[in-house]
């Protein structure tokens, strides 16, 4: 008794098309959304929404005009995408959480002023010990929709190093990486920070923090402390330092 032919959705798919397909799915829709929330110059929520609708269209178009034509790829390529979707959730969620980091900062004196020895009949005043001095300081505030309060200082080392500290700080968590930036001007926008210097990532968004400040950075340019969240292009906080 012969065996009935299979029918085309049910004849064996190779193992390589099912996994390129995944991939490729993988890499034009959520890959897609990342890179579009990432070049929204305005950032904030325009950004999000940008990504949701590109994961939306792209989903779309993928069934319209791959799958209904290799319909025993839908199962491989539609779970990829509902698990892409669940993880970027599920990221999004734990990103929002605060983070504490409480460390030991510096203080500076606002001088260097340090009382050497009187002098004496025969002796010369004494030079002050080098000390750590405090440069400039600035209050955080919330931007863009956020929430964002603190102190922002750097401090010059005796030893010469320069750290920029954060004393009781506290901003919102974001929904994605934040890191610190020395930004140029006093930005009133998200579009408008486009010349800054790249610090650090932060450690977390409460508690007293630390950065050490490249020898290379002129803070008469880099002024403005920004916290910044990435891939969501937008301030989470910013203080001016003076």
């Amino acid at each position: 008794m012969s065996t009935p032919a299979r029918s085309p959705t049910e004849r064996s798919t190779p193992t390589l098309l099912i996994l390129l397909a995944v991939v490729a799915a993988l890499v034009v829709v959520p890959g897609g959304a990342f890179l579009v929330a990432a070049n929204i110059g305005t950032g904030g929520k325009v950004a999000i929404g940008a990504a949701v609708v590109w994961w939306v269209v792209a989903s779309t178009l993928i069934g319209l005009f791959v799958l209904r034509r290799r319909p025993e790829l839908k199962r491989p390529v539609r779970g990829a995408l509902l698990a892409a979707s669940v993880a970027s959730t599920v990221l999004l969620f734990l990103g929002t959480r605060d983070k504490v980091v409480d460390e030991r900062i510096v203080t500076g004196a606002p001088t260097a002023v340090t009382p050497g020895s009187a002098p004496g009949p025969t002796t010369a005043p004494l030079p002050p010990p080098p000390q750590d001095v405090q440069l400039l300081s600035g209050s955080f505030g919330g931007a863009s929709g956020h929430a964002g309060r603190g102190q922002a200082a750097v401090v010059k080392l005796a030893d010469g190093a320069r750290v920029l500290t954060f004393s009781d700080f506290n901003v919102d968590r974001g929904a994605g990486t934040l890191r610190v930036y020395l930004v140029a001007g006093d930005p009133q926008r998200d579009g408008a920070v486009s010349d800054f210097k790249d610090i650090a990532a932060l450690k977390g968004n409460v508690g007293n923090q630390q950065y050490s400040i490249p020898a290379d950075v002129d803070l008469a340019r880099y002024s403005t402390v920004v916290v910044w969240c990435t891939p969501f292009t937008t301030r989470i906080a910013q203080a001016q330092l003076r």
